[in-house]
């Protein structure tokens, strides 16, 4: 989705079905595509942009914004009315089973734990080469494939070592990533079937940013979605590439709206993450 944002600042949070004056009233670019396509684009990719807008005042105003950026929006329909038409496009492959997405979704909001919700998606999109799921303030996780050669895999218990992955250093205020061993060994209970293959387990920590620097989390997860692009891009190992993507969404946290704060390749606050 490519929309518009409107933003209202007020002076204290409003309790349910109050009426209550704004201070300040902007309105900015935004929406899921809209945002991480912004994102990847400022981190040196030239993304194209798959979407509709409306053939009106506002659908140009998304599209101007998209284009200064460098988005390609050659793809983006200009319709009478942007209403989204269920079904149309498909937005899932066609050699995928017709449940199996949804199932796995489902299993992610039923699940156990995060990550035993991660392993019903790996199980249940075999193509998948590694999910991620992001925490808000506690950071996120990432579940990858991985070849093990000769090695017998080691069972453990999916939550007993995901617990022991979230023990990492919280006195850094930068983000910080820990992996499970090198070699992959780790083969979770739920794929004892699978004697060859591991999974890779890598746990992030989002930066810590002082409440006083907070203006606005809208669009975080965009930004974590548009900087992965890049660091797949960049051929990043997974540990980097969640510390860099975690860096990014806190620094666009830094200013109002999902994409006034989203830096720029050369931004300072990211050199040291791009050694």
């Amino acid at each position: 989705m490519a929309a518009l944002d409107y933003l209202v600042t007020v002076d204290s949070y409003p309790k349910p079905d109050d009426k209550i004056r704004s201070t300040s009233f902007q309105v900015h670019g935004g929406g899921n595509i809209g945002n991480a396509m912004t994102c990847a684009a400022r981190l040196g990719l030239t993304p194209r942009s798959i979407s509709k807008v409306a053939d009106d005042s506002q659908g140009k105003r998304i599209l101007n914004e998209l284009e200064a950026d460098g988005i390609d929006t050659s793809f983006i329909v200009k319709t009478r009315t942007s209403i989204y038409t269920p079904e149309y496009p498909p937005m899932v492959a066609d050699d995928l089973p017709d449940s199996s997405l949804s199932s796995a979704l489902d299993d992610m909001e039923r699940g156990s734990s995060i990550a035993g919700g991660l392993i019903s998606m790996l199980l249940k999109l075999p193509s998948t080469k590694f999910v991620i799921a992001t925490l808000g303030e506690d950071g996120c996780v990432m579940i990858e494939r991985a070849e093990t050669g000769d090695i017998q895999p080691e069972e453990v218990d999916i939550d007993d070592l995901f617990e022991k992955k979230q023990s990492i250093d919280t006195t850094s205020t930068l983000p910080t990533c820990k992996t499970s061993d090198g070699n992959y060994r780790t083969l979770f209970k739920m794929l004892q079937s699978c004697t060859r293959k591991g999974l890779g387990l890598c746990v992030g920590t989002a930066e810590k940013i002082p409440s006083s620097e907070i203006v606005d989390t809208t669009g975080a997860g965009d930004a974590f979605v548009g900087a992965v692009l890049y660091s797949l891009c960049a051929n990043f190992p997974p540990e980097k590439m969640l510390i860099y993507a975690s860096q990014v969404a806190a620094i666009g946290c830094r200013a109002l709206g999902a994409r006034d704060g989203l830096p720029h390749l050369t931004d300072p606050r990211l050199l040291p993450f791009l050694a």
